[in-house]
């Protein structure tokens, strides 16, 4: 997925988590979320520019329909350059 954000802008991205069939959703009931932001999707997870874990940023609004949240602050963009967020 693609977001375009701001530099200090804040956001609330709502995300749908599916099992490997990809029709039925996930249960998140204890479920260990992580948000990543990546310069490349196939970088490795080490080189994420970001990164929010349940607790920390990602809340799981929904456990049975797989629904979670993650928060970006404006401290999360504010010390982004804009090629780190293409």
């Amino acid at each position: 997925m693609k977001y375009f954000l701001n530099k200090g802008q804040t956001a609330k991205i709502e995300s749908v988590v599916f099992t490997d069939d990809g029709l039925t959703t996930a249960n998140l009931t204890s479920a260990s979320i992580q948000f990543m932001v990546k310069k490349n999707p196939a970088d490795p997870d080490s080189q994420a520019i970001l990164t929010k874990n349940v607790g920390s940023g990602v809340v799981i609004t929904s456990p049975t329909l797989g629904v979670c949240q993650t928060t970006l602050t404006a401290s999360d963009t504010n010390n982004r350059s804009y090629r780190d967020w293409e």
